[in-house]
């Protein structure tokens, strides 16, 4: 099986999966991500200015490349996020989830049977033509990756309820909202750790995979904390970082 294929498995199965975050709209970058060797990557149209073009042609470049690209959508928008799916993403990851029932929408956004995305067969993701709907329906919402991101902490009260939605296939600890919607200072200090611990224990209950933003050096102790699936850096801080790195040399 290739990356796409294997990858909503893989996370279901928990398996230890290194990816990043693509904050740059180009499907060079997208090429580059592939060829590296990483798991998956995150076009992070939260954060980032993908507009409806570019978002199709990273997610093409993707595709051709058989690397798994999820898509932060900017918002729980279902007409959205079925764009982004047909376009050919594996999945999304939806910023915000607060309750149980936030996460029951990102499920019926993304999903046909039991949801509400429009069914289409000649768009990318459906080989653009394909004519038996109701098996690529199946075959659609048997591949799609649901990932609930947690960052507000209010979600704390609603954590066992979240995770217990079926299917979510993982949970991602914001850790930077979190600190603010906790009213801390430091995203590693204690108050976003104890809320942190709160999450994980209840996405280990409910058998769910548990990812997290790190640094690209740290993803062996990400691995350690008990994360499964982690977002190494952005491909724009990583070039930064490695551009610095020459000049100090340089200098």
């Amino acid at each position: 099986m290739g990356r796409r294929a294997d990858f909503r498995g893989r996370l279901r199965a928990r398996d230890p999966l290194v990816g990043t975050f693509i904050r740059t709209p180009a499907a060079a970058i997208v090429e580059i991500v592939a060829d590296s060797g990483l798991d998956f990557a995150i076009l992070d149209a939260e954060h980032a200015p993908f507009g409806a073009q570019m978002l199709d042609q990273c997610l093409m470049a993707g595709l051709l490349k058989d690397l798994p690209l999820l898509v932060r959508v900017p918002a729980l928008d279902g007409a959205a996020i079925g764009a982004m799916l047909d376009m050919g993403a594996i999945g999304i990851v939806v910023p915000h989830i607060r309750s149980a029932d936030d996460a029951r929408r990102a499920v019926e956004a993304a999903l046909y049977h039991g949801g509400s995305r429009g069914i289409s067969g000649s768009h990318r993701a459906a080989g653009y033509g394909r004519a038996d709907l109701a098996a690529w329906a199946d075959e659609a919402d048997a591949a799609t990756v649901i990932i609930g991101q947690l960052e507000d902490a209010c979600a704390r009260d609603e954590i066992e309820a979240i995770a217990a939605v079926e299917r979510v296939d993982g949970l991602f600890v914001g850790r930077a909202d979190l600190m603010l919607s906790l009213g801390a200072r430091d995203p590693q200090g204690a108050a976003v750790n104890d809320a942190v611990a709160t999450f994980a224990a209840a996405a280990r209950r409910a058998g769910r995979s548990l990812g997290t933003f790190v640094a690209p050096d740290q993803v062996a102790a990400g691995f350690r904390d008990g994360y499964n699936f982690l977002a190494a850096g952005t491909e724009q801080a990583i070039l930064k970082r490695a551009l610095e790195t020459i000049a100090r040399t340089a200098k």
